[in-house]
């Protein structure tokens, strides 16, 4: 776009004005102009003469704009995005229950959506045996389900979302059998997954479900936190050997020979191969179906020892029944169990949120070591961002000021036009707290877009200013008439940029949170950066000038001159 416009600008409109051009003068547009002029004129002049009053102020404001992020007026969050008008209802029954069951379940879940007013339910779509999780892969396994809820678009209903799920919650809530349920919401914008996703890394399964279930207490006991889960989820039951070692080595046995030999005796091993013409069929060895049946089997199985001599299982190992595990997560090859859950937005923030149950974490860690936590979902993208951002931010501030030093030819006068960018964040944050726009990702992305807007307004007014001294001006002087003779084009320049977003700004043709707090935040630096130029630029430029005289620069500056600001 902005090569484009190059283009245009170098070649294509200087055509236009040769040919559609007239030349003359409008009465109304310098009528108009010297309204302007008087009162900025004063104005400037007033600022020329207390610029360090000004700059001291302005440093206040900048430092003041830091603190609604502090106290809460501007809250963050980095994910905002706008509903889409539907929901997912995940249903998880016992580990073990058939599909016949499940789906018996899922079908009174569907006829309870059903029954709702179409004003509020839409389209139901149900599914047994699978969930589609958004901040995991799909899990299948006939104890589970889940149900597609359509709601019709927000601006053909009376109620919100939030208020729908509720309701079906409550009416959901009388089915019995589920285990758990589940509710889960998508929205416009990256897929940065739930609200809080925790995940508890370590050696023992015990040790991690200890820390879920404090975790999980802690969230429970926060207001606006709810669809708390994990994903350790016990399986069927198992037998399992507890090998005492120090018997087994008494008899010579190995742990590798003890589970091989119980392996081989349930399980089988495969003896040989019979061939029945083209067709290969295994013959394997195991005991036969009535010596393996119940536990004593187990307990009786007979192990072959160093002397050759049999020795029962029992002798070496107890056997305990347990539950076992239906699925064992791993994370970066550690074990680990995810809790995750989803935070009403009207109540608290995800980010509050994941950062007090890390503070909790942190309280109760020395109680489990070895055991580590990490997060995942919106605060890692959250992380992730404010890493990544500032140091975009920076690489680009740097590349604006290599290229307006060379230039200018000058180290100074570079650092003059960026002082925009702290007028632009002024602005930024007066519009975030006008608005109630959160401070999300989008709106971050137009605070690093406004530090290549707003220079341009100053880059005009320096370099004005630079030849107006170079063609014999005085400071005073050249300052002064710089502003002048500049006012008219920055203000259009700021116009036509604020009056191309402000229809975005104001969700004019529709509205987007994404679009409309970027457009906001841009409008609203826009805005206050421009008006700030026009009287703060030259304050710091004169400021500059006086630190070069206090150097021993000489700067000339008569008497008439020094009029020129009282």
């Amino acid at each position: 776009t902005l090569a484009a416009s190059l283009f245009e600008c170098f070649f294509i409109l200087p055509s236009h004005i040769a040919d559609w051009g007239k030349v003359g003068r409008s009465r109304s547009r310098d009528r108009l102009m010297r309204y302007l002029l008087k009162p900025y004129t004063r104005l400037l002049k007033f600022t020329l003469r207390r610029r360090y009053w000004v700059m001291a102020g302005i440093f206040v404001c900048l430092f003041l704009s830091f603190l609604p992020l502090h106290f809460g007026l501007v809250e963050v969050d980095m994910f905002q995005g706008a509903e889409f008008p539907l929901f997912y209802v995940h249903v998880t029954m016992p580990v073990g229950t058939r599909m016949e069951t499940t789906d018996a379940v899922i079908r009174k879940f569907e006829e309870l959506l059903l029954a709702m007013p179409k004003s509020k339910v839409k389209e139901v779509i149900t599914k047994t045996g699978v969930q589609d999780l958004q901040s995991s892969f799909s899990q299948r396994n006939s104890h589970l389900g889940m149900i597609h809820v359509e709601v019709p678009e927000a601006q053909n209903r009376e109620e919100t979302l939030s208020e729908i799920i509720a309701e079906v919650r409550q009416k959901v809530s009388r089915i019995t059998g589920p285990e758990r349920i589940d509710f889960e919401t998508r929205e416009e914008g990256p897929p940065a997954g739930t609200d809080v996703e925790v995940i508890i890394k370590g050696k023992y399964f015990h040790e991690l479900a200890a820390i879920a279930e404090e975790l999980k207490a802690r969230l429970a006991q926060t207001p606006g936190v709810i669809d708390i889960k994990d994903n350790y989820a016990l399986g069927k039951e198992e037998i399992k050997l507890h090998i005492d070692e120090d018997k087994a080595n008494e008899y010579g046995l190995t742990l590798q020979q003890i589970a091989f030999t119980a392996r081989n005796a349930f399980e089988g091993t495969k003896a040989t191969v019979f061939h029945d013409g083209d067709e290969e069929i295994d013959v394997v060895v195991k005991f036969s179906e009535s010596a393996r049946t119940r536990l004593k089997d187990v307990e009786d199985l007979k192990l072959m020892g160093a002397m050759g001599v049999p020795v029962p299982l029992r002798d070496v190992a107890q056997l305990k029944v347990e539950q076992g595990h239906s699925i064992i997560h791993r994370f970066k090859q550690e074990r680990a169990i995810t809790i995750t859950a989803n935070v009403d937005e009207n109540i608290a923030s995800g980010v509050t949120v994941n950062q007090g149950l890390r503070a909790y974490f942190d309280k109760i860690s020395p109680r489990y070591p070895g055991y580590t936590l990490e997060f995942g979902g919106e605060f890692a993208e959250f992380q992730q961002a404010f890493r990544d951002i500032p140091v975009f931010f920076a690489f680009g501030i740097m590349l604006v000021y290599f290229i307006l030093g060379t230039q200018f030819r000058s180290f100074l006068q570079p650092l003059i036009i960026l002082m925009t960018v702290p007028f632009a964040f002024i602005g930024a944050m007066v519009g975030l707290i006008s608005s109630g726009n959160p401070l999300s990702i989008p709106s971050t992305y137009g605070l690093v877009a406004l530090a290549g807007i707003v220079v341009n307004d100053s880059i005009v007014l320096v370099e004005f200013i630079n030849r107006q001294r170079t063609a014999g001006a005085g400071k005073w002087q050249a300052i002064i008439n710089a502003g002048r003779t500049r006012l008219r084009p920055i203000i259009l320049t700021s116009i036509t940029t604020v009056s191309g977003l402000l229809p975005m700004a104001l969700g004019i043709g529709g509205k987007s949170a994404i679009w409309m707090s970027m457009a906001s935040t841009i409008v609203w630096g826009l805005s206050v950066a421009t008006l700030l130029t026009l009287l703060v630029i030259p304050a710091f430029y004169a400021i500059t000038e006086d630190i070069r005289q206090w150097r021993g620069v000489r700067v000339e500056t008569t008497d008439i001159e020094k009029r020129v600001i009282t």
